[in-house]
């Protein structure tokens, strides 16, 4: 009888399962029927879909923790994971809404602010007073014309993205140790020292889509 009945409730279990799954699958696939389409209306979201919970966010590429974060990683813009079931009981999916390169930078700089041939004369000036040992950081007090001079010239960690391209294409152009000048269209002339190696990261803005109980 032991045996007869242990063998039922895994019949049983068998047979529930699968309506279980398809329940959830069905709930899912109408959510990703909305999530298709590039633009969605986050509180009609809400509204056809109380059940679920919707988080707008970023993610790091290399912050990627969960099954379904490391799924989103694998994915293109507008792309998105499989239904994804975790140990507690919960579900959910990822839809990536855009992926952007956005690594971290670190330099120290020299802003002179001309773009004209003085610009360029001044930046060679401080170039060959630097090469005859006078620090970047007492140079940069005496010649910047940036609130950074204090700081003798040390710009911190920032998003490549938050710079304009002819700062840090010249950046990449170099390695951790150059001292160099550099022209930008928009501001003038830099003399910039590479201090510290790029982090090289991508962001993910994406929606995540959970259920706390997949029933």
């Amino acid at each position: 009888m032991k045996y007869i009945f242990q063998i039922t409730v895994l019949i049983l279990l068998i047979g529930c399962s699968p309506k279980i799954a398809s329940k959830t699958k069905t709930e899912f696939k109408n959510f990703k029927s909305e999530l298709k389409t590039t633009e969605y209306d986050y509180l009609t979201l809400k509204k056809e879909f109380p059940n679920f919970q919707i988080i707008e966010r970023c993610l790091i590429e290399s912050e990627a923790k969960t099954k379904r974060e490391k799924s989103a990683i694998k994915l293109g813009e507008n792309q998105i994971t499989e239904l994804i079931y975790n140990e507690d009981k919960s579900c959910g999916l990822i839809k990536v809404v855009k992926v952007t390169p956005n690594a971290k930078m670190r330099v120290s700089y020299i802003y002179l602010g001309d773009t004209s041939i003085e610009g360029e004369k001044l930046a060679d000036k401080i170039l060959e007073e630097h090469q005859n040992g006078i620090p970047f950081a007492e140079l940069a007090k005496k010649s910047s014309k940036d609130g950074n001079s204090e700081k003798g010239g040390d710009l911190h960690w920032f998003d490549e993205s938050h710079m304009v391209k002819d700062f840090t294409q010249a950046i990449r152009k170099h390695k951790k140790g150059d001292v160099f000048k550099t022209p930008t269209k928009e501001f003038g002339w830099y003399v910039i020292t590479y201090t510290h190696e790029i982090i090289e990261r991508v962001e993910y803005e994406i929606i995540e889509i959970l259920k706390a109980t997949c029933e």
